[in-house]
């Protein structure tokens, strides 16, 4: 999905085991109030990358949201990026040619194909209710500016 000269590519969607050694992982930096998925909830990660063509500096999304068919939203968990190395977390504007995240990150060059983790709790009513969609929002105006269907 392209906004701007930005393209957005979603490089996986999933859902997350806590239990995992590796998902374990990526549910580090939790806020403190969080509670864990309950019955009928889990966790969903979707894994993000961009990348500017353009040639100049562009600012880069930070609002996203999952939509069931049922018009219901999710909105994504703020994980904390001191303690996470794979939370989707720009800080600032994306150079040109560039690609996010840094390629020698942990998330650049993790095992999820170089994608940025956005956390969702899910109910699991969106089994039932899919496609599930990816919105996501321009940096500038805030408005809806792509989608994209995900795997679940």
């Amino acid at each position: 999905m392209d906004i701007g000269t930005v393209a957005y590519q979603v490089q996986i969607s999933r859902v997350l085991n806590p239990k995992s050694a590796e998902d374990v992982t990526y549910l580090t930096g939790l806020p403190a109030a969080t509670l864990p998925p309950g019955p009928g909830e889990q966790w969903f990660g979707v894994f993000v990358r961009a990348q500017n063509f353009g040639d100049k500096p562009q600012a880069i999304a930070t609002k996203f949201r999952v939509v069931d068919t049922s018009a219901k939203p999710y909105d994504p968990i703020a994980l904390d990026p001191m303690v996470n190395a794979f939370v989707y977390n720009p800080t600032e504007p994306l150079q040109p040619n560039v690609i996010y995240p840094n390629v020698n990150s942990a998330a650049g060059a993790g095992p999820v194909r170089q994608g940025a983790l956005l956390l969702f709790k899910l109910s699991d009513s969106v089994y039932q209710n899919r496609p599930l969609v990816l919105e996501i929002y321009d940096p500038v105006s805030g408005k809806l500016a792509a989608t994209v269907n995900l795997d679940l």
